[in-house]
């Protein structure tokens, strides 16, 4: 049994934050590296297990500068060969491979802070948070540190060509044999890289599983449902354009036959563009608010403190959202696009899953379908989305037994 974990991502993801909470019950010794954040900060307080050694996302060019020598290795060469092999050579790819090698330096300098023995490396695992540089940072640890055991989460990011065109490249037939566990999100994201990464490079299956995320529900109680002919609607994701944020919008645009209140969670690059589509709308009975980014224990607090009728998510690519997964578990109907794990966590007891990719017009009448449901009807979705979150993804009991897996590994 392990007592000490290292863990490591290269951002603050709200799954991240958590899973510290989580490893701190099960380790005796808690080591993080990641970004500063305040949030983390925040969390972390009270755990007087958990040491964070935190980095600034500004200074990661003076660890490309420190690990520029590093090119010369002949793994580097091998991965920049490749990479010209399979036509990915460009100047994003650089960019990519820099961060790499940043990282397992920085990693690596962060880490050797803890003036470990060689011996003494038997009791840790090295746990990464993403399918990336992180992974590709922890596998280079091992190297150094023999005893430990490594293992990473995969996320759709990693693994889907259309959020991430180099995933056959950057140093993946080099890291993935050399981890111990590699965990995947859900179903669909496990076959995604069983077809189009692990059978044309040849990785083994032998290290591979799937294992839900879940989430965390803040606090207790629901969202009830509008009885005063409102249509309340929420969505929850970042203003780009896979997100499909203005699809949203223009859908409701077009009910304009009842009062219609939509609260959009989230910021990006689409911000402006989606604030000028809502100042030129057309209907007068859509009223639109749009947060902006806000901390999750906010958007958590809504829920419980106003009423939902509707979370809709349109997105053109997912693994399994963490903002699908929150609004089930305060019994919020569903309407979702058959995308990435969607279809693992939406079913019809509890919501709508729609087209990968819709038009205004299978959007309008799912969402039609739902609020012309009795009061009856409502609550029998709302005590399913409820069960369904409780017996599948909630994260109290998923990490838990996760982490408890990992320390016996």
């Amino acid at each position: 049994m392990r007592e000490n974990i290292l863990m490591i991502s290269h951002n603050t993801h709200t799954f991240f934050i958590n899973d510290i909470k989580y490893a701190s019950n099960i380790f005796k010794r808690v080591v993080v590296i990641c970004p500063y954040n305040g949030e983390v900060e925040k969390s972390i307080k009270e755990l007087d297990n958990v040491e964070i050694l935190y980095y600034y996302n500004n200074n990661i060019l003076k660890y490309v500068f420190l690990s520029l020598y590093k090119i010369l290795e002949k793994k580097k060469i091998y991965e920049l060969c490749d990479s010209i092999k399979n036509k990915a050579f460009s100047i994003e790819y650089i960019k990519r491979f820099l961060f790499f090698i940043a990282f397992e330096k920085l990693v690596k300098i962060k880490f050797k802070k803890l003036k470990l023995s060689y011996d003494e490396s038997a009791s840790w695992i090295f746990y990464s948070a993403w399918y990336y540089a992180t992974a590709y940072a922890v596998s280079e640890l091992k190297l150094k540190y023999k005893f430990a055991k490594t293992v990473t989460l995969a996320h759709s990011f990693e693994i889907d060509p259309i959020k991430n065109k180099y995933i056959n490249v950057l140093f993946r037939k080099q890291y993935h044999n050399n981890l111990d566990r590699v965990c995947f999100i859900s179903y669909n994201v496990y076959n995604s890289f069983k077809e189009n990464i692990a059978k044309p490079l040849g990785l083994s299956l032998n290290n591979t599983e799937v294992r839900y995320l879940g989430t965390k529900k803040i606090f207790n109680g629901i969202s009830h449902f509008s009885k005063d002919g409102c249509l309340r609607i929420v969505s929850c994701s970042n203003m780009i354009p896979i997100k499909r944020v203005d699809l949203i919008f223009m859908t409701l645009d077009d009910i304009r036959d009842i009062p219609i209140e939509w609260v959009h969670f989230g910021d990006g690059s689409e911000m402006n563009y989606i604030r000028d589509m809502v100042k030129n709308k057309k209907n007068h009975n859509l009223t639109v608010k749009l947060t902006g980014s806000i901390d999750n224990a906010e958007i958590h607090k809504y829920y419980i403190s106003n009423n939902v009728d509707i979370f809709i998510n349109v997105s053109k690519s997912e693994g399994i959202p963490v903002s699908i997964m929150e609004a089930m578990s305060y019994g919020i109907p569903i309407i979702a696009t058959d995308v990435g794990g969607n279809s693992e966590i939406v079913n019809n007891d509890f919501g709508i899953l729609i087209s990968s990719n819709p038009t205004i017009k299978e959007i309008k009448e799912s969402i039609l379908e739902l609020i012309n449901l009795s009061d009856e009807e409502k609550r029998h979705m709302q005590k399913n989305a409820l069960s369904f979150f409780e017996m599948n993804l909630n994260s109290d009991i998923l990490r838990r037994n996760f982490f408890t897996m990992i320390q016996n590994i």
